[in-house]
């Protein structure tokens, strides 16, 4: 989550290369078939363009941002899965998942998306701290695991895969379609300083998923049935 970006930076770093480091020595010991890495759409950074982010396109991160830890940590761990590859002909592939929402997020996770998913499932209004207006590529978790699937057995060797949804949805329409599942008021006030640090630096992080819709994967689920279908969930679990 953002807030443990920032209070613990160096363990994001460190679980996420070591983390990875262990498994890719274990795949060239014991010569594993493959190891598909799970990475994330925040390894692109900010752009001044209003394209959807390609495989081999970047952005800039600011790593003078305590935030930062999670991306550059990300971006480490890819390079060190390519190198393995390059190197040790380690079969590696690489998924970087869009916003992937869903009635399995933790009740303590503070991404909109999912707090806001669980106060529309208890009957509660959404306080939204800002005009909502950044570009996402919301994926149901149902379509990110079929993606990952499709990427781990169809995906070629050392490429990477954007998993995100056809559609490109702002945060605003997000709330307003979660708000609509849930029955329940959508307000929208001005954001604190501490809620400022903790927002995605990225306006636009929408995804071009042509790579790996070229490989099988298709969306199951329209994003407003995903969160339909959310909401539904949590209620009958609260």
């Amino acid at each position: 989550s953002p807030e443990l970006y920032i209070s613990k930076p160096v363990e994001t770093m460190l679980s996420n290369f070591n983390g990875v480091l262990n498994l890719l020595e274990y795949a060239k010991t014991h010569y594993a078939k493959r190891m598909l890495y799970i990475s994330s759409s925040e390894v692109y950074g900010t752009k001044d363009t209003a394209d959807a982010f390609e495989e081999n396109k970047f952005g800039y991160v600011n790593i003078n941002m305590i935030r930062s830890s999670y991306s550059e940590a990300k971006r480490a761990s890819e390079v060190l899965c390519k190198s393995y590859a390059s190197e040790y002909n380690v079969d590696t592939v690489i998924v970087r998942p869009g916003h992937i929402y869903g009635p399995t997020a933790s009740p303590r996770d503070k991404r909109i998306s999912s707090e806001f998913a669980y106060l529309a499932a208890q009957g509660k209004k959404l306080e939204m701290k800002s005009l909502g207006l950044q570009k996402r590529s919301y994926c149901y978790s149902l379509d990110c695991a079929a993606a990952i699937l499709v990427a781990l057995m169809n995906g070629e060797k050392g490429e990477s895969y954007n998993i995100g949804h056809d559609e490109v949805t702002s945060i605003r329409e997000m709330a307003q379609m979660l708000a609509e599942a849930g029955s329940v008021k959508l307000e929208i006030n001005e954001p604190t300083e501490a809620d400022l640090r903790q927002f995605n630096p990225m306006d636009n992080s929408s995804l071009n998923n042509e790579k790996i819709k070229a490989i099988g994967y298709r969306d199951s689920f329209s994003v407003k049935e995903g969160l339909a279908h959310t909401v539904t969930i949590l209620a009958n679990l609260i």
